[in-house]
């Protein structure tokens, strides 16, 4: 029998509620392997009475011959994904799917018609974790040949689900992949206060990177208000590198304000303490824990902070971002967390002593030595730099800033604001100091990159009224102005 007269006899059976079927499903199942046959009106006609005949000739129809079609017909075919979610009785179509998720065999083919439902087709996903589907096939127990399939439905299930109760079934199913990827999402966390508690408690039992990640990026949910401040310092004063770390991470989630700020740092009885840990994450390669720098990058606004750092611990820190770079951390997945630790010292460098001012700089020489082509970076270190321009009129400190810095720029980048601004400020202080400073061969290029870079602020609308504009500009002239005395 040909797909056509298949097709118009699948009509017949649909209309009349009678006749042989499973025969007709399947063979139009298998014709469907071929794409080209998916694209058939006739049978796109016929969709909304396939999904009223499974629902109304359940006791009879066969399931799996019906959800085997479903499954070729939407495969690779977005019109056909959208055919299907949007038929009149769609919902009560994917309702009585929701309960033939049981024991029997065509469970089978409900997963791969899921899957290949949910490939590429985020309305979908949202759609099958609002009719709870998504949690009904995460406590699904199935054979070990149908992980494949279950493992890549819960994965697109997975990619929109903001339900803590589903997040609860990833953590029984212990699929740490699943697990990282959805605490990336916005969940409620009003809604299971205990979540992340009894996350930390799974790091402790298993130090693994996925576990760890994902209970910094649930502390990091905004509405999670990380305010057990007493749990999470305890954290800190274990033997378990996995949870100190977390400790310091979450407390830095937890300041959002000058008051949190103060608080936290009235807690934290030893800033050696804290400084000693990320040394240690170094010495052991354990470079996603020092993401811990977070904590004292929030608090060395704190001014009472700030001044009881020993001296001997700022070295340390210098010397641990030494080792960054020996380790070219800059070339790997975790070059974040050389950037953060380069955000320290930025922080750190804006009140410097005499002798800690002078040590950075032998620092950020050796550092820029590396000759890091990574435009993040290069632009952490060049922010430290201007810093220590503040503090020191010293000219060669102008090379050191604005030269020998060989980015490897993307093709499109969003202008980072602070950096930006420190720039700016930077090339006015060092011209005010001394104007010959504009004969230097950085010179030239870096003034074009800023007029560019101005010239597309002003562009943008949301930056029509804001300070932060009208004081580049202000400075802006002022350097242009400062130029023009010099000639």
């Amino acid at each position: 029998m040909s797909f056509e007269d298949a097709v118009v006899q699948l009509r017949t059976v649909l209309e009349s509620g009678e006749g042989e079927s499973s025969t007709l499903f399947f063979q139009i199942g298998t014709y469907l392997r071929d794409e080209t046959n998916r694209a058939n009106e006739a049978l796109r006609s016929l969709i909304s009475d396939i999904m009223e005949y499974a629902m109304l000739k359940q006791e009879v129809a066969p399931l799996g011959d019906i959800y085997r079609l479903l499954a070729n017909f939407v495969a690779d075919s977005v019109q056909n994904r959208e055919l299907v979610l949007h038929q009149a009785k769609a919902e009560q179509f994917f309702a009585f799917t929701r309960d033939q998720i049981d024991g029997s065999s065509h469970v089978f083919f409900i997963l791969h018609f899921l899957n290949n439902l949910l490939l590429d087709c985020p309305e979908a996903s949202k759609y099958l974790n609002g009719n709870g589907i998504a949690l009904k096939v995460a406590c699904k127990s199935i054979p070990d040949d149908w992980k494949d399939v279950w493992t890549s439905v819960l994965e697109e299930l997975a990619s929109q689900s903001t339900s803590c109760e589903f997040f609860r079934a990833l953590m029984n199913i212990d699929n740490h992949n699943l697990i990282y990827d959805m605490s990336k999402n916005d969940m409620d966390l009003r809604n299971d206060t205990q979540l992340m508690h009894d996350m930390i408690q799974r790091v402790a039992k298993d130090d693994d990177r996925l576990l760890f990640e994902s209970v910094m990026n649930i502390s990091a949910n905004p509405s999670n208000p990380n305010n057990d401040l007493e749990e999470y310092l305890k954290l800190i004063d274990t033997d378990n590198g996995a949870l100190q770390a977390l400790g310091m991470i979450i407390l830095g989630n937890y300041i959002m304000s000058a008051e949190q700020q103060a608080e936290v740092a009235a807690k934290v009885k030893s800033v050696e303490k804290l400084v000693d840990l990320l040394t240690s994450f170094a010495e052991s390669r354990k470079y996603e824990y020092l993401q811990a720098v977070y904590l004292l990058n929030k608090l060395l606004g704190n001014k009472e902070f700030r001044e009881q750092f020993p001296q001997s611990s700022y070295l340390q820190m210098l010397f641990l971002v030494d080792t960054l770079f020996e380790n070219r951390l800059y070339e790997t997945q975790y070059k974040n967390v050389l950037k953060l630790n380069l955000l320290f010292h930025w922080k750190y460098s804006h009140k410097l002593s005499e002798d800690e001012a002078e040590r950075l700089e032998e620092h950020i020489v050796r550092w820029k030595s590396y000759k890091s082509r990574d435009y993040d970076i290069n632009s952490e270190l060049q922010k430290i730099a201007y810093k220590l321009i503040e503090h020191r009129n010293d000219a060669t400190l102008a090379s050191l800033a604005f030269d020998g810095f060989a980015a490897d720029r993307e093709i499109e980048r969003q202008l980072d604001l602070v950096y930006f601004m420190e720039k700016v400020k930077t090339i006015g202080i060092l011209i005010s100091r001394d104007g010959s400073v504009a004969q230097l061969p950085w010179f030239s290029a870096t003034m074009e990159e800023i007029k560019i870079a101005l010239d597309t602020l002003h562009q943008q609308p949301n930056f029509e009224n804001d300070p932060r504009l009208r004081l580049l500009d202000n400075n802006y002239r002022y350097i242009c102005a400062k130029v023009g005395e010099c000639k």
